[in-house]
């Protein structure tokens, strides 16, 4: 199945810059939460300290450049707040996450398995960049960073 957000490495939507850091990091805390996330709590995810002085207007353009570039069937407005409407396996880090959560269960189980699905996850890990500064896509980044940290060890006790 093919990634449609790639957020771990150079940020992209079915192979389209996603251009504008607060544009990923606003996509990145959709990730994260997986869930419908309010308006006041992507603000304080997106612009941390330095709030702009309209935030709501502020957050309403910014959803309206993503949308964009993923479309608003993929950015949906949900009770007073927003939520990315993408399934987990085509979201790189979510895929890398459930690849490292599943390569660790099958090591019991099946080792060539899990040596595959580690691999996998590296494959997939690769060029991913380190995480820079704080904020959701740096969040996104340190949890994949972890992931890809895990892999190494599964194929060793493979």
């Amino acid at each position: 199945m093919p990634i449609d957000l790639r957020l771990l490495g150079d940020a992209r939507w079915q192979d389209r810059p996603l251009v504008g850091a607060r544009v990923q990091a606003l996509l990145a805390a959709l990730v994260l939460a997986g869930r419908t996330v309010s308006a006041e709590r992507l603000i304080a995810e997106v612009w941390g300290v330095d709030e702009p002085a309209n935030p709501v207007k502020a957050l309403q353009v910014l959803v309206s450049r993503a949308r964009s570039i993923v479309g608003a069937q993929t950015l949906t407005t949900e009770d007073g707040g927003y939520r990315l409407r993408v399934p987990p396996d085509r979201i790189d880090a979510d895929r890398l996450h459930a690849l490292a959560g599943r390569a660790e269960a099958l090591l019991a189980v099946d080792p060539a398995a899990a040596a595959a699905v580690a691999q996998e996850a590296l494959a997939l890990g690769a060029g991913a960049l380190p995480p820079e500064g704080e904020g959701p896509l740096a969040e996104l980044r340190r949890r994949a960073a972890d992931d890809l940290a895990a892999a190494p060890g599964v194929l060793a006790r493979a």
